[in-house]
């Protein structure tokens, strides 16, 4: 049992500092990302509000106010330097920065998903197949000692490579992750300006493959007048309705009721 303890202890001893690193550059790969991605659709979001025309301004003055914007979360607390944005966007750039953070506690099992883990065992796989490999052609086809250096070279790079391409999932794996989460929230937030200033004017809307918009006034969704004679339940008004298909399945916004022969 001592043997094994100091064994143990040697061997925390020796990868601790490597956990460290890993971490830290987990870490500082999800900042990067979440300051990437707040800034991007930062800037989309500026960008449809000059569409709608809210607020149009110019593309430097648009990229030094995201800039200044994204800084300021990031090095908190918020300074005066925020008033100079429109309060709208201040307010969504805080709610965005506040759902890319959500990210934050992913670096570290992503780290040890892809380095920790991976990494020594596909290592291991590696080298375990060079080493069969060369045994078996040496008693095979008999090499010279320069087609050995060849090999030995070519194995060496094919391992570089690799363990090259393993390190780079990482920060992909991150920024992925980073991206859903700020993309949704924008999708989610530029909906809601579609239905609030967009209505009677949809030219704005661009076509997308995954969501496909439709708009309809109630006086276009009431059923027709009962038998009785009587009036419909629903009340012509000017209020727009904006269903949209989300995967597949549709979805319907608040208060809204799904065209006749539609299921919900």
């Amino acid at each position: 049992w001592g043997v094994c303890s100091w064994v143990m202890g040697w061997w925390r001893c020796l990868t601790k500092p490597i956990y460290r690193w890993a971490f830290g550059q987990g870490d500082c790969m999800t900042a990067s990302a979440i300051k990437y991605f707040t800034r991007k659709y930062v800037i989309k979001f500026m960008r449809k509000r000059g569409k709608l025309k809210l607020e149009v301004l110019d593309e430097e003055a648009l990229q030094d106010s995201a800039e200044q914007l994204v800084n300021a979360l990031v090095d908190g607390p918020y300074p005066i330097a925020l008033s100079e944005v429109h309060p709208d966007v201040v307010a969504f750039a805080v709610e965005l920065f506040r759902a890319a953070c959500t990210n934050e506690g992913l670096a570290h099992s992503k780290v040890r998903e892809y380095w920790l883990y991976r990494a020594p065992r596909y290592a291991g796989m590696f080298i375990f197949f060079v080493v069969v490999a060369s045994l078996a052609q040496l008693y095979v086809a008999e090499p010279t000692p320069g087609e050995r250096t060849s090999q030995f070279v070519v194995w060496t790079l094919a391992l570089i490579l690799y363990m090259a391409m393993l390190y780079f999932r990482l920060p992909d794996s991150i920024h992925a992750a980073v991206s859903r989460s700020t993309h949704d929230f924008y999708v989610s937030t530029k909906r809601s300006l579609n239905r609030t200033y967009g209505y009677g004017d949809h030219s704005s809307e661009v076509a997308s493959p995954r969501h496909s918009f439709s708009w309809w006034t109630l006086e276009e969704l009431a059923p027709p007048p009962s038998p009785q004679g009587g009036e419909s339940k629903l009340e012509s008004d000017s209020i727009a309705i904006a269903p949209w298909s989300d995967n597949g399945h549709d979805t319907w916004t608040t208060d809204t009721v799904p065209p006749p022969g539609i299921p919900v």
